[in-house]
């Protein structure tokens, strides 16, 4: 499960995304490397934090994360990332 950590901004952003599994859907284990992934504020799309909807999707043994931004005008905006 891919989850995002809120912050208190007037724009109710995700302060990083972490991730946590489980075998049988009720006991969950966060990841220690949590969060595994956090806004670069300077990056277009990202200035103000990550939003809801992060989504990963593995192909080829590359992770892609798509996921929600809010760009310097409080817009949410869909991002890309990979782990490649």
């Amino acid at each position: 499960m891919w989850f995002g950590s809120f912050d208190d901004s007037d724009f109710e952003t995700y302060s990083g995304l972490g991730f946590a599994h489980s075998r049988n859907g009720s006991s969950w284990t966060k990841n220690d490397q949590n969060p595994i992934f956090e806004p670069a504020l300077g990056v277009k799309g990202e200035q103000l934090g990550l939003s809801t909807g992060a989504a990963v999707l593995e192909v080829n043994d590359i992770y892609h994360l798509f996921y929600g931004g809010v760009d310097e005008n409080g817009q949410r905006v869909i991002n890309h990332a990979t782990s490649q």
